[in-house]
């Protein structure tokens, strides 16, 4: 499931954490609840930060994340 993620981020370049949330709320499990949900994109936004896959910028009143056009190299952007 999270594999797609990255590839739709890149074909957007830059999205909104709103934007991001409606991409991929679908994707997510029919039972979790809608906290399960935003911490569950928020903790994959963070390992992908981690992993240098995307930047974060906190600076704006409405935070945008923008893809990073290069990977470090044995980083697949799911923590693993």
């Amino acid at each position: 499931m999270w594999g797609r993620a990255p590839k739709a981020l890149k074909d957007h370049k830059v999205l909104s954490r709103k934007q991001i949330n409606e991409l991929l709320w679908n994707k997510l499990p029919i039972d979790f609840t809608d906290t399960q949900r935003i911490n569950k994109i928020g903790n994959l936004l963070m390992r992908m930060k981690r992993d240098g896959a995307i930047k974060i910028d906190e600076k704006l009143q409405m935070p945008l994340v923008r893809v990073v056009t290069h990977l470090h190299k044995g980083s697949d952007c799911r923590g693993e």
